[in-house]
């Protein structure tokens, strides 16, 4: 179930279609080349004090790929927190892989539950839903 999570994973280019930043297509470039440290290093760097949402979706997103859920996890947390966020729903899915992914199973049941209230109709719904009854 873990690796059909990790499927759901948005691309990095299909999220970042409507940033207009130079550094995000250099950062995207390197993604493509699987050079996550060195698209981490770049997104630092530049972007490090933004608090924009697409850069903390990518950032994020780049903790991730790195395995470091715990980090990952922190950036989606404050999308999720904003509330209004464009990326509020990807940011609560991939803060559930995040908990998930750390088997802190009644964390990611309780997102979940968030999930299903917030997005009846996301297009994650069924997979959340699979998910949460085996994890209780």
């Amino acid at each position: 179930m873990k690796k059909i999570l990790l499927l759901a994973f948005f691309s990095a280019a299909s999220f970042i279609q409507a940033v207009s930043v130079d550094s995000v297509e250099q950062v995207l470039s390197l993604l493509k080349l699987g050079n996550y440290q060195e698209a981490f290093e770049i997104l630092t760097d530049r972007l490090y004090k933004s608090e924009a949402d697409e850069y903390l979706y990518l950032q994020g997103a780049l903790y991730e790929k790195q395995d470091d859920y715990l980090h990952a996890a922190e950036l989606y947390q404050k999308i999720t927190d904003k509330g209004g966020s464009d990326y509020r729903e990807i940011s609560l899915f991939r803060l559930i892989v995040c908990r998930d992914m750390k088997k802190q199973y009644s964390e990611a049941a309780s997102l979940i539950r968030e999930f299903l209230k917030t997005y009846p109709k996301s297009k994650y719904v069924g997979l959340l839903e699979k998910r949460l009854k085996e994890i209780v």
